[in-house]
């Protein structure tokens, strides 16, 4: 069987944005996905550190001192942006497992934290740096500054910060706040982009995947299986499995599954590679692996509906434990 060790996670969330911001017709998740992005390379680029381990704390309001649904949703997105931008140099520490060690030593992260407190904790967690910072309205605008604590000097490595308009801003609040009940949410997968209304198309490798994926006479099973009706079923979707034959070029064969209308989406263990991303839409990751690499759900190119309905799902299962479990019960 695989075995696996996670290293990081994305905070669960429930939302769906689909305001757009004032700037332009960029989507407010992409002025923010930009924004932290940007912040990402400020601060690898500046950094000193060239290698180790990296917590990211919630980043707190600037008035109140406090985090509140923004925060969850910046520190995810700066999460990523750090995996992209430096994920083969550092292991980005997983969430659940930052807040169990921080419960244990019962401290509670949140509130604006200083130099000296972010040495503590990352001893306390074992990091090599701690990114803290905070988020604050200046007119029409929410200025967000970061900084990466080096653990070892205790002193600021590097910094970053940036701008997103305030309707972005806003769109995060009131999306959180709408996809909080579960009448909203049904009511937003109803009219899912779905090839077959009400069922979910999923289609699987001919390879033979120990743990991850099996086959047998009728559906595959294993954890990619296992994690995909478990989605299908919090959307209220039925399922339809398609074997995608690989023709000696694993991607490929996915890339022409999705264009070609076979299959809503793809899930065989498939790694995340920049290269790979101009082809398909990756979802967020539902496995991290201890050499850095990344398993993900792909949905043909464009379809950002769906990927939006699956990521708070797949979010939320990493969690709650839903993912752990799998792995425990298909790959310990």
């Amino acid at each position: 069987m695989f075995k696996t060790r996670n290293l990081f996670v994305i905070p669960a969330m429930l939302f769906i944005l689909s305001c757009t911001s004032t700037s332009g017709n960029v989507d407010s998740s992409d002025e923010i996905s930009m924004a932290a992005e940007n912040i990402s390379i400020q601060l690898m680029e500046n950094s000193t550190l060239t290698s180790g381990s990296i917590a990211v704390l919630p980043f707190v309001e600037g008035e109140s001192n406090e985090t509140n649904s923004f925060s969850t949703y910046l520190t995810d997105e700066l999460i990523s942006a750090l995996f992209k931008k430096g994920g083969n140099a550092f292991q980005i520490m997983e969430r659940s497992q930052v807040d169990q060690l921080l419960k244990e030593a019962k401290f509670a992260s949140t509130g604006l934290i200083s130099e000296d407190t972010a040495v503590q904790l990352g001893n306390m967690i074992g990091v090599e740096g701690l990114i803290i910072g905070s988020f604050q309205r200046i007119s029409d605008k929410v200025k967000i500054n970061s900084r990466l604590v080096s653990i070892e000097t205790g002193k600021i490595n590097s910094v970053g910060d940036g701008k997103i308009s305030f309707t972005a801003y806003q769109s995060v609040l009131e999306s959180m706040k709408a996809m909080s009940s579960p009448e909203s949410r049904e009511s937003k997968t109803k009219d899912l982009p779905t090839l077959t209304p009400g069922t979910l198309t999923i289609g699987y490798t001919d390879y033979e995947l120990g743990g991850y994926l099996q086959h047998t006479e009728t559906n595959p099973v294993g954890l990619d299986p296992s994690l995909a009706e478990l989605i299908a079923e919090d959307l209220s979707l039925d399922t339809k499995w398609v074997l995608i034959p690989s023709n000696n070029d694993y991607f490929q064969s996915i890339v022409k599954a999705l264009n070609n209308n076979m299959v809503d989406m793809f899930i065989s263990t498939t790694s995340i590679f920049e290269e790979r991303t101009p082809f398909v839409l990756f979802s967020h990751p539902y496995i991290e692996l201890a050499n850095n690499d990344h398993f993900a759900i792909s949905f043909k190119k464009g379809n950002t509906q769906l990927k939006d309905a699956i990521d708070p799902i797949i979010r939320e299962y990493r969690k709650n434990g839903t993912i752990e479990k799998l792995i425990q019960q298909y790959l310990d």
